[in-house]
């Protein structure tokens, strides 16, 4: 049987970089990185921004809401006075009309029986 020679695997060569390419790199990395830094302190600013935006309206119209809601409960509250006043100004004039009927109907009767 025949025997495969075997080989080590190889490194990837690397290709030489000189120091003032490096260098360059560098910079070029390092300019990207606070770039994206500043990208992303303006994306959380943004979002930050957004949400107190949103925040601020929902109590906007929370306060709006109950504002409206003590509004109605006053006028409910009027209107079930009104509604009592004119209950009790009706059952006192059917009342006095009761009274001056029952008033009617014994005087007639005291003409009647003087006849």
């Amino acid at each position: 049987m025949p025997t495969k020679a075997r080989h080590p695997a190889r490194a990837p060569r690397r290709r030489p970089v000189d120091a003032a390419g490096g260098r360059s790199e560098l910079r070029e990395l390092q300019a990207t990185v606070a770039a994206l830094r500043d990208e992303l302190e303006r994306a959380r600013i943004d979002e930050e921004t957004r949400i107190q935006t949103a925040m601020t309206a929902a109590h906007e119209e929370i306060t709006i809401l109950r504002d409206t809601i003590q509004t109605l409960r006053d006028e409910m509250d009027r209107a079930r006075l009104a509604a009592v006043e004119e209950r009790d100004t009706l059952a006192g004039d059917w009342r006095r009309q009761l009274q001056e009927a029952q008033s009617t109907v014994v005087s007639l009767r005291a003409q009647l029986e003087q006849r």
